[in-house]
């Protein structure tokens, strides 16, 4: 029970963002995550480079992704594509101006780790400005998948910066639904 004003502070506090990563500090940070919901085709067409036209009448309207779901309310159906982006700021470059960096993720229910990817090089060509290096993934949410919440951890690790300071981790929950 509250007694006095003074005892809400910290509850406010705990639910209030009250700072914002300093980038001119020049410790590797990464981004909020962003999500977005693709159907399959459309994952398919994506990877590919082609044009994605869902043929009218094969079941397409049925598959189609909500983009208020996706990244508002960060609800998805088994049987799609969830794709996450971010960007990280502040890698270490070495004389040559290219940074190593490589990104992880995980996947987790109710605590519990039920995917823990391996470790792979964050892409690199195509990046126009290297202080804001932005990388993204996908994961293919299984048909089966139990509807409940996950969380998505992404950890990026800068193999030029020295130990204490080459991992920045970001987490965001969603949730699957039928």
């Amino acid at each position: 029970m509250v007694t006095n004003e003074s005892q809400l502070i910290p509850i406010v506090q705990l639910f209030t963002p009250n700072t914002l990563p300093n980038l001119k500090k020049g410790v590797l940070t990464i981004s909020s995550l962003i999500l977005d919901n693709l159907t399959e085709a459309k994952w398919k067409s994506l990877a590919n480079n082609t044009p994605f036209s869902p043929a009218v009448g094969d079941g397409a309207e049925a598959d189609a992704t909500d983009p208020l779901n996706d990244t508002a309310l960060r609800t998805f159906k088994p049987g799609t594509v969830l794709r996450y982006g971010y960007e990280i700021y502040n890698a270490k470059l070495n004389n040559a101006k290219q940074p190593n960096l490589s990104a992880k993720v995980r996947v987790f229910r109710d605590g519990k780790i039920i995917l823990d990817g391996r470790e792979t090089a964050v892409e690199l060509n195509g990046q126009a400005d290297l202080e804001r290096i932005k990388a993204s993934g996908a994961l293919s949410l299984n048909k089966n998948m139990t509807p409940g919440d996950y969380v998505l951890q992404v950890i990026v690790t800068d193999h030029r910066a020295d130990a204490k300071r080459n991992l920045a981790s970001q987490f965001i929950q969603f949730e699957i639904r039928e």
